[in-house]
């Protein structure tokens, strides 16, 4: 074994045989479930699902990931609810951020590419424009705020 396979592996812990897409990475907050192999937290797929966007919206926003990796997350969520609520509570975003710091959040925590970012952001219409008008912005602000993004 390897030196990187025994770091990976003391990193991600199976979440349990009726989860197998979901795996426990140890992160500085503690274990956060993730969809293994991925990167992606559990959390982030509840967020884009309380956004409404449905399964397939999701699996078309995020192409890396499959209708089964989706929903063993979804199922994980209803499993541990109470944990998955406390950390979109902790990761909402304040109303004050702007478009470029959303992405730059976005595709820092879940490692994908700024097109990803923007083809998630575009199927929810957060802006098909940069809004223009005092109001527009203000509106923008109070939707981003409920996109499950970590504070920094």
């Amino acid at each position: 074994m390897t030196i990187k396979n025994a770091v990976k592996q003391h990193e991600l812990e199976e979440a349990g045989p009726e989860h197998p897409y979901i795996a426990l990475r140890h992160e500085a907050q503690g274990d956060a479930a993730v969809i293994a192999g991925t990167g992606v937290h559990v959390w982030a797929i509840v967020g884009y699902q309380q956004l409404g966007m449905s399964v397939e919206d999701i699996a078309k926003a995020l192409p890396h990931l499959s209708l089964a990796q989706i929903y063993d997350a979804l199922s994980y969520y209803h499993d541990h609810r109470e944990e998955i609520d406390r950390v979109l509570e902790r990761n909402r975003l304040s109303p004050e951020i702007d478009q470029e710091t959303l992405i730059q959040r976005i595709m820092a925590v879940q490692g994908c590419s700024r097109e990803d970012v923007e083809r998630v952001l575009a199927t929810q219409g957060a802006w098909a424009d940069a809004p223009e008008t005092e109001e527009a912005i203000q509106q923008f602000r109070e939707e981003a705020a409920k996109w499950p993004i970590p504070e920094w």
